[in-house]
């Protein structure tokens, strides 16, 4: 998969969620997942991974990226089965790499479809996470589709 591949077309209606942790990620997906069934929507899933660069250690840079696109694949693949369950529907799937916030723009920018990015806070901190930090603020004005900010789930 190159950094545009999608699995399953989809329609109207996509509802973005940008893969992060564990926790926060589940709750954005099922948010994400009630609102698409609930609007014959779809969801699409994004996995951004950070651009590493070593200087002088090429071969461990190309390994380090192999194992994240590896895990990226993995994690997607299992939220990917996720969405299948709770909406029927396959979602689109984006693996990227970069800057997460400015990844996360550009993919909105690029699929017309998006019409809204689900996040949520990390439940486990007292700092809301750095995409809700980001989209709360100047990042807001980036956006051409609204922020759903998901309720965290505390289990």
């Amino acid at each position: 998969m190159n950094g545009n591949d999608r699995i399953c077309e989809h329609g109207e209606g996509v509802f973005l969620v940008p893969l992060m942790g564990t926790q926060e990620f589940t709750s954005a997906l099922d948010y994400a997942c009630s609102f698409a069934k609930a609007q014959g929507g779809h969801v699409a899933l994004l996995r951004v991974i950070d651009t590493m660069h070593v200087a002088g250690w090429r071969d461990v840079e190309v390994l380090v990226q192999k194992e994240e696109r590896a895990t990226a694949e993995e994690m997607l693949w299992s939220a990917a089965g996720r969405v299948l369950e709770l909406t029927g529907k396959c979602p689109a799937i984006y693996i990227e790499e970069g800057n997460l916030s400015d990844v996360v723009v550009r993919t909105i920018k690029e699929d017309r479809e998006i019409v809204a990015l689900v996040i949520t806070p990390e439940p486990s901190s007292s700092k809301p996470g750095p995409l809700v930090t980001y989209f709360s603020r100047k990042g807001l004005s980036r956006l051409p589709v609204p922020v759903i900010i998901a309720p965290a789930n505390t289990k």
